[in-house]
């Protein structure tokens, strides 16, 4: 049996960890663009079927992208996506409290159906059963103690 040596064995992980690089960026280029095709073809079919609610939003969505793209000097990576998305819906619902106060409910109902809209990008939501399935994962796997009041708190809704 042969064995390798040190040396064709460092060469080989190398090789393995820049194909996976290479994957991961691949991976990240493929999701990012399809975000901006999605995008852009989700503008084209609103303006065609003259939904101004959903042109308004996603314009502003790719705006925004593009700013913050210009503002870092690079192409975004996938998690400054999803902050500057998340942070267009923290600004449509800070502006809905603000509407409501002020008695505006038809502004309110705009800035509601461009949140809807814009949470379509967003990927989904873990569910209360599935973080909680984790959490036992995890629990278990590392053999941690459970606290008698942390899990009664957890089990009550």
């Amino acid at each position: 049996m042969n064995r390798p040596t040190s040396g064709t064995l460092l060469s080989a992980m190398q090789n393995s960890i820049i194909e996976i690089s290479d994957l991961r960026y691949q991976i990240a280029e493929d999701w990012k663009m399809s975000l901006e095709t999605t995008l852009s073809a989700d503008i084209v079919t609103a303006m065609k079927a003259k939904d101004q609610t959903r042109l308004t939003a996603l314009r502003m969505l790719k705006t925004a992208l593009m700013n913050k793209n210009i503002e870092k000097g690079r192409d975004l990576e996938t998690a400054e996506e999803l902050a500057v998305l998340s942070m267009l819906v923290k600004q449509r619902r800070d502006s809905i409290d603000q509407y409501t106060k002020g008695g505006r409910t038809d502004l309110a109902d705009k800035e509601q159906a461009e949140i809807v809209i814009l949470e379509t990008y967003q990927p989904a939501s873990a569910s209360d059963e599935e973080i909680a399935a984790a959490v036992a994962a995890a629990v278990g796997e590392t053999g941690a103690p459970v606290r008698p009041s942390t899990a009664r708190r957890s089990a009550t809704p």
